[in-house]
C-alpha cells in the first residue's frame, strides 16, 4: 500500500458570464500502468458545475488532466493494483471580464494497494525425502491485510431557512473515519440546491454521521466513505435526504498459520521420492555439501543458495533446515 498526494490547478475558459451556485469534484482514472516498483496513473480531475443563468439553471463538466507516478516497494509488472481516489481541499472561483473562466485549484491524495497471488508447492512435514517422519507443530498467528465493506442504508430530513417546494441539484461528500469501538464510519456532507414558494432559489448545507454496526477487530485500519443511490425531495417545506453509505476499510487481522517445532525420523523404513518440481525441506547430515546435496535432488548448486540466503563460501553445519528446490 503506498500513498501519494495529487494535485490540479487551471484556468478553464467558460462561453458565458452567470451565478455560479455550486460545483462537485470526482476524480477519474483513464489508465493505468504497473512498472517494477511503481505505478503509472492517468486520468483527470472533473469539475461539476451548477450556473443560474437567464433565469434557467444549466450544468457543466470541464477536465483537468493529471498524471501521476505512484511508488510501491516490491511491485512488479502482473501484480493487481486498486486505486482509491479522496478529495481533501477545493477552490473553484469564477473570474469575469471579456473572458470569463472558473480557476480551479484542487488537492487530492490516491491510495494504491498492490495484490500479488503466489502458489508454491511446499513439503512443510519432512526433513528428510528418504525417511517417514512425525512432527510436533504448533498453531501461530500471523498478521495480514484483510478488506472489509459495509452499506449502510440512510434516511434523514434537513430543514432549511426557507420552505422547499422543489429540489434542484444535490451534491455530496464524503470522508471516513473509526470510532472508539472500532467500528467504521463516514461524514456525509450535503449541498442541496431548492427552490422556496416565492421562486427564489437558496443553498442549503446539512451534514450527518453515519456509523456502522459491525467492529472491525484489526490493526491499522483505514476507512473510505462512498455512497449510492442518493435522493433528495422536498417534503412539507423540508428536504428529506435518502440514500446508501457505502463504508470501506483495510487493516491487519491475525491469521492461523501452523509451525513445525520438532521432527522425528523412521529410519527403518523408506519413502518414495518427491515428485519434480517441489520445494524439499530437511536437515543437512554429517559431511555433506551443498554440491553433494544438489547432486542427489538433481538441482544446481546456485538455486539452493539463493533459497536459503547462502553464500559460496558458507559451510553446512549437521542439523541445519535448508530448502532444496527439487527437479527430479
Amino acid at each position: 500500500v503506498a500513498e501519494k498526494k495529487l494535485v490540479a490547478a487551471d484556468e478553464l475558459q467558460i462561453g458565458s458570464v452567470g451565478r455560479l451556485l455550486h460545483y462537485q469534484v470526482d476524480w477519474k482514472q483513464e489508465e493505468q500502468r504497473v512498472l517494477a516498483g511503481k505505478v503509472m496513473l492517468r486520468g483527470s480531475a472533473c469539475v461539476q458545475t451548477v450556473f443560474f443563468l437567464e433565469g434557467q439553471l444549466r450544468q457543466q463538466e470541464y477536465q483537468i488532466p493529471f498524471s501521476q507516478v505512484v511508488e510501491c516497494e516490491g511491485l512488479e509488472p502482473g501484480d493487481s493494483v486498486t486505486a482509491d481516489y479522496q478529495l481533501l481541499q477545493s477552490q473553484v472561483t469564477l473570474l469575469e471580464g471579456d473572458a470569463p473562466a472558473l480557476s480551479c485549484s484542487l488537492t487530492g491524495s490516491v491510495t494504491a494497494c498492490a495484490t500479488r497471488r503466489t502458489r508454491l508447492p511446499v513439503l512443510r512435514d519432512v526433513y528428510s525425502t528418504r525417511f517417514p517422519t512425525v512432527c510436533q507443530c504448533s498453531q501461530l498467528d500471523c498478521p495480514a491485510w484483510k478488506a472489509f465493506e459495509e452499506t449502510i442504508p440512510v434516511e434523514d430530513i434537513c430543514q432549511p431557512q426557507e420552505s422547499a417546494v422543489s429540489v434542484m441539484d444535490c451534491r455530496v461528500r464524503a470522508r471516513g473515519f473509526v470510532d472508539d469501538r472500532g467500528c467504521m464510519g463516514g461524514i456525509y456532507s450535503f449541498r442541496l440546491l431548492y427552490c422556496c414558494a416565492a421562486g427564489r432559489l437558496h443553498c442549503a448545507e446539512h451534514t450527518m454521521r453515519v456509523v456502522g454496526q459491525s467492529v472491525a477487530n484489526a490493526g491499522q485500519l483505514t476507512v473510505r466513505a462512498g455512497w449510492q443511490n442518493v435522493n433528495a425531495q422536498a417534503d412539507n417545506g423540508t428536504i428529506r435526504i435518502r440514500f446508501t453509505a457505502v463504508l470501506k476499510g483495510r487493516g491487519l487481522v491475525d491469521q492461523p498459520c501452523v509451525q513445525v517445532n520438532r521432527c522425528t525420523l523412521d529410519g527403518e523404513n523408506r519413502r518414495s521420492v518427491p515428485p519434480a518440481g517441489t520445494l524439499v525441506l530437511r536437515a543437512v547430515e554429517e559431511q555433506e555439501t551443498v554440491w553433494s546435496i544438489a547432486k542427489q535432488y538433481g538441482s544446481r548448486t546456485q538455486q539452493i543458495l539463493a533459497a536459503n540466503n547462502l553464500e559460496a563460501s558458507s559451510r553446512l553445519v549437521p542439523g541445519q533446515l535448508m530448502m532444496i528446490p527439487f527437479s527430479g
